[in-house]
């Protein structure tokens, strides 16, 4: 059972890296908080970080 997840995982990977597989990403929120005792929020410059090197490396599309 671990080896097949190993390779599902190694196969949505490589998918991912070639840019052939959806990606998407949901946020709790974005802010800079002193204390985040769930671990939910990201840093504004970290979230600007990841979408700036999703935009270069693929096509992005936006819900409503």
């Amino acid at each position: 059972m671990i080896q097949r997840a190993a390779q599902r995982l190694k196969f949505l990977t490589s998918r991912l890296m070639r840019g052939t597989a959806p990606i998407i990403l949901m946020y709790h929120r974005v802010a800079d908080l002193t204390v985040d005792p769930w671990g939910l929020a990201v840093h504004p410059a970290r979230f600007e970080e990841q979408i700036d090197a999703l935009t270069r490396d693929r096509r992005g599309r936006s819900s409503p």
